[in-house]
């Protein structure tokens, strides 16, 4: 379908809003417009003279500054504020706006989010791809209940992202590798048998940490330290480094983000694959990721890979990228749906190739079965039988 009957999706949202006092959340798949539907609804309100003033709260620099880019192009008559979340909860005894947007509502750190949902407003929205938090919390669903929704689907029947296809690729541990795993997960296994299996295990160890005697306290101790050895083993199992520089090279002319759990490890994938990759994390300064993001999206550098961490799960867009590679994630779908949503956005006859790395025989098949539940995807059993396929 149009544009325009995009844009009258953002507007039946709008009115949505209106039937409900002016408060509720839109849950919308990244690319549909979800920056737009907010800024649609200011100038809404500022026509009705409803509002003077509006605050966009945001959970990072990349989307702050994304966010003030765009209000520019509207040129809407009020002040509009963009804060990030930090910033707007240290300050919330100071502020006051007759209209606040929490971008990505759903991303917002509890402790944060409880300080800046009390900044004085009339009306509010909330904005996210999902509702899903990665701790699980009930973080602004009854502050800003969710009223209407666009799903992947509705978003990929009308053309509002990129078609895709989803390759889940088997990277074995080295001999080594796959011996410190075993070792690390036989004595998880036998630790959390004692403590209890599954929640009742982590709801025990942190018990045992905080009252419990010597002997417990050891207990919950080698729990933890078993666990973190076996998730740090698969997340930087360092046979996936070739698999990534295989991948990369193989697809010259395409455009790519890949994903890290660890900066360590990024900053590998970023050595292995020299001059046509930029880093961006969480220890990059505002300047230094904002150059880095200027050199990737000039067209005259060689720079067409991104190699991050947790900083561009959110809040990255550039249509042209077509290629995501997740070298290690955990179970949450919350992050998958993020990094998914960097690479689908749309563009004229993009077809975005995403791809799962994952260790065999590990805790990694559970996490990444977890997070792209519902989600079609090619499993494939190596990297050779995937590039034979492209």
């Amino acid at each position: 379908m149009s544009n325009t009957t995009k844009t009258i999706r953002q507007v039946e949202f709008c009115k949505t809003w209106e039937a409900n006092g002016y408060i509720g959340t839109l849950l919308a798949t990244t690319g549909f417009g979800k920056t737009w539907t907010g800024l649609r609804a200011i100038r809404g309100m500022v026509k009705r003279d409803l509002v003077q003033t509006c605050l966009i709260v945001v959970p990072t620099i990349t989307l702050q500054t994304q966010w003030r880019a765009e209000i520019k192009k509207w040129k809407i008559s009020i002040p509009i504020d963009v804060l990030v979340i930090n910033t707007a909860s240290k300050k919330y005894k100071e502020l006051s706006y007759d209209m606040i947007i929490f971008d990505e509502i759903h991303t917002l750190p509890a402790d944060t989010f409880q300080y800046a949902s009390k900044i004085p407003h009339k009306y509010r929205i909330g904005l996210t791809a999902t509702i899903e938090r990665s701790d699980g919390r009930d973080v602004g669903r009854k502050f800003c209940p969710v009223i209407d929704e666009i799903t992947l689907q509705e978003s990929l029947d009308n053309g509002w992202v990129s078609e895709f296809e989803v390759y889940n690729i088997a990277v074995p541990f080295s001999t080594e590798d796959e011996a410190a795993y075993k070792s690390a997960d036989s004595q998880f296994m036998h630790l959390a048998a004692i403590l209890g299996h599954g929640s009742q295990a982590f709801e025990t160890a942190e018990k045992w940490i905080k009252d419990g005697d010597k002997e417990e306290q050891g207990k919950a101790a080698r729990y933890y330290k078993t666990l973190a050895k076996r998730n740090s083993l698969c997340t930087n199992n360092i046979n996936k480094v070739e698999v990534v520089t295989r991948i990369i090279n193989h697809f010259p002319d395409r455009k790519a983000l890949t994903f890290c759990e660890s900066i360590k490890f990024a900053k590998t994938i970023n050595f292995a694959l020299g001059d046509i990759c930029v880093p961006i994390h969480s220890k990059m300064t505002k300047k230094q990721q904002q150059k880095a993001l200027r050199v990737f999206e000039d067209g005259r550098t060689k720079k067409r890979v991104i190699s991050s961490v947790k900083a561009l799960s959110a809040g990255l867009d550039v249509p042209d990228l077509s290629l995501g590679l997740t070298i290690a994630g955990n179970s949450k779908k919350l992050k998958a749906t993020q990094q998914r949503g960097r690479i689908i956005r749309a563009q004229e006859g993009k077809q975005a190739i995403i791809i799962n790395l994952y260790t065999p025989g590990t805790q990694e098949l559970y996490w990444l079965k977890n997070r792209d539940k519902g989600i079609k995807s090619h499993w494939v059993a190596n990297v050779d039988e995937f590039l034979k396929l492209h």
